[in-house]
């Protein structure tokens, strides 16, 4: 059966400076990657977090960087490898727009979001249709 989601819809976005997980006894590192350049400088860390509340999150670490582009995206895949794979297409995610191109920040999931069926997370110019870098989460 297909995976499929709506290319339009987006995930919550909050202040990674104002809720700020503590790993351990108050959520669980489900995933997480580093970001590699595709088609334009990306480098960094990304995890894949679930809060004790049940809540899933992206969060980017502080060493996160990538080159400015037109109307870039944050994207959840289920391929592991993004360098020859077409984008958008129903196995994408489109989680939310970019909130900043370097350092800390946190994209809140969907509650009925399924992490096991993605394998990477990448940064998506939808403008120019290119993935700048994507990180494979293992």
């Amino acid at each position: 059966m297909p995976i499929t989601t709506s290319i339009p819809v987006q995930a919550d976005v909050i202040n990674p400076k104002l809720n700020l997980i503590a790993l351990g006894n108050k959520g669980e590192l489900i995933k997480s990657g580093n970001f590699q350049t595709i088609e334009r400088k990306t480098s960094g860390d990304v995890r894949l977090i679930r809060e004790r509340n049940g809540r899933l999150f992206i969060d980017f670490g502080r060493r996160f960087r990538t080159q400015e582009g037109a109307d870039l995206f944050v994207i959840l895949s289920v391929s592991e490898d993004l360098k020859n794979a077409p984008v958008p297409n129903e196995t994408y995610f489109t989680v939310s727009p970019l909130l900043r191109l370097q350092g800390e920040q946190r994209y809140i999931l969907p509650g009925d979001f399924n992490p096991d069926i993605y394998k990477s997370v990448a940064i998506w110019d939808r403008q120019n249709n290119v993935i700048y870098g994507a990180a494979t989460l293992k």
